[in-house]
């Protein structure tokens, strides 16, 4: 840790959980869901008090978890502390990675979704687009991130020098599938100009989506991808200033970088925002 973190543009107040501080740092069971119950409930509290909507309504719970993966499970440690419907389909999402955003540093956000029409005035968003890129298949892509058990009989994550690679191949096929959806006709026709003289072209992203919120995994990353797509620094401070603040905050970065974007009042009516999260395997 004293190696990575002056690299690593975390700031001085970045939370880190006090279990992994503690010296020797304790790894117990009891210190883990400790503090995953303290970051659950408290972003769940939170998120009900905000939209006034009742346990009862609930239909639908997903829960990620980057690598905490308890019995119960998550998914039904909240349907006990809040006593959830007995007809609830739940979906408890574990070992995906950070690409499940729908812990390096302990983090949590909670999100409520609504296919009912009576939410329609009291929605933020709309989900317009949802698209899924897999590269398990690849050797480079399966092990690039790994969760192993070390020589001193600890575990932990270890990630290879074909990380970023794995990465940029993975951004890339999703950004095709997605700009097929979201760019306007001129630029199509742009990239299928460049296409046919065999010339590379970055389609410019910025004409459809007013804000880029990727998944803080690390400085490096977010340096290639603003490099790869060509957003400013101005394009990509919420994803950065989170990372200084927050830290590797895992599986719910996109949506700490959302809400810095909305406390600088930046987020309009009609502004398309463009949440793009990606995780072992390699998946976006």
């Amino acid at each position: 840790m004293d190696k990575a973190l002056p690299t690593s543009d975390v700031g001085d107040s970045t939370y880190i959980p006090e279990n992994i501080l503690s010296v020797p740092p304790n790894l117990s069971m009891e210190a883990a869901m400790k503090e995953t119950k303290l970051v659950i409930f408290g972003a769940i509290d939170s998120l009900l008090a905000k939209t006034k909507v009742e346990c009862s309504e609930i239909g639908i719970l997903i829960v990620n978890c980057t690598v905490f993966d308890p019995t119960p499970s998550l998914t039904s440690i909240i349907i006990n502390h809040y006593k959830l419907r007995q007809d609830i389909c739940c979906y408890n999402l574990t070992g995906m990675g950070c690409h499940t955003q729908l812990s390096i540093r302990s983090g949590g956000s909670a999100v409520l979704f609504s296919n009912k029409h009576s939410h329609r005035r009291r929605a933020n968003y709309e989900l317009l687009h949802a698209v899924h890129t897999h590269r398990d298949s690849s050797d480079v892509a399966y092990e690039c991130i790994f969760r192993e058990e070390y020589s001193d009989n600890t575990t932990g994550i270890t990630t290879t020098r074909n990380l970023l690679i794995a990465a940029t191949s993975a951004v890339e096929q999703n950004l095709a599938k997605l700009g097929f959806l979201i760019l306007p006709l001129s630029e199509k026709l742009l990239v299928a100009k460049k296409l046919m003289k065999m010339k590379p072209y970055i389609p410019k992203f910025k004409r459809c989506a007013q804000h880029f919120l990727p998944h803080v995994v690390g400085k490096r990353v977010l340096d290639a991808l603003q490099e790869k797509l060509g957003f400013g620094d101005g394009d990509m401070e919420a994803s950065r200033m989170t990372l200084h603040r927050f830290g590797n905050t895992s599986s719910s970065s996109v949506w700490y970088a959302l809400a810095y974007a909305e406390a600088k009042g930046r987020v309009k009516k009609g502004d398309w925002v463009w949440q793009i999260a990606f995780g072992s395997g390699f998946k976006v």
